[in-house]
């Protein structure tokens, strides 16, 4: 069953929809795309518990591989 909501943040700030979530303490991932970028941050009672990126350069696990 999916509870969850899709659409643009539009006149909403992501700032106030990371309050939100935290404040209501949901638990799901918050899927960020703009062009062929995306970004999702994962929450687990309202905290964020894991972060990707489609980005390399902004993928720990890349960087280690390089390193």
């Amino acid at each position: 069953m999916n509870s969850g909501f899709e659409g643009t943040l539009g006149l909403l700030r992501l700032p106030d929809l990371l309050r939100d979530i935290a404040f209501k303490r949901l638990t799901g991932s918050l899927r960020l795309s703009r062009g062929q970028t995306i970004k999702s941050i994962v929450f687990e009672s309202g905290q964020p518990v894991n972060a990707f990126s489609s980005i390399s350069s902004e993928r720990l696990d890349i960087q280690l591989i390089k390193e």
